[in-house]
């Protein structure tokens, strides 16, 4: 067994490790479910600021909030579709998909702001 094999084994024990370990520490479901219905209630106040001021706005503005729907979509459906047995890295995987669908929506809601103002002035 070469070197690499040796550590890519460790690291699945590893991530295994982590995964029983936050299930027994944390609760995890309910924190997915939490997670899941603020995402979904930011996503949607954002696309409804953006729809309300949409003519005010240029596309750049349009694109971050299309990131905002793909970026949900994308943490919703990975967790909806996969489990800590289908894939060993599942909550780290959900972790990363997480912040970035937060990044997104904070990337959105700033450029809109900041848009907004600048026409004001």
């Amino acid at each position: 067994m070469n070197y690499f094999t040796r550590r890519r084994m460790g690291m699945a024990r590893y991530v295994l490790y982590k995964n029983r370990n936050w299930e027994n520490t944390y609760p995890v479901e309910e924190i997915q479910t939490a997670f899941t219905a603020g995402l979904i209630i930011l996503s949607i106040l954002l696309i409804l600021f953006f729809y309300k001021n949409k003519k005010r706005l240029s596309r750049k503005a349009l694109y971050e909030t299309a990131g905002v729907f793909i970026l949900s979509g994308l943490w919703i459906g990975f967790k909806m579709l996969n489990t800590t047995q289908s894939i060993r890295a599942y909550y780290f995987i959900l972790l990363v998909f997480g912040a970035a669908a937060v990044i997104q929506i904070l990337k959105a809601a700033v450029r809109i702001m900041i848009e907004l103002r600048d026409q004001k002035r």
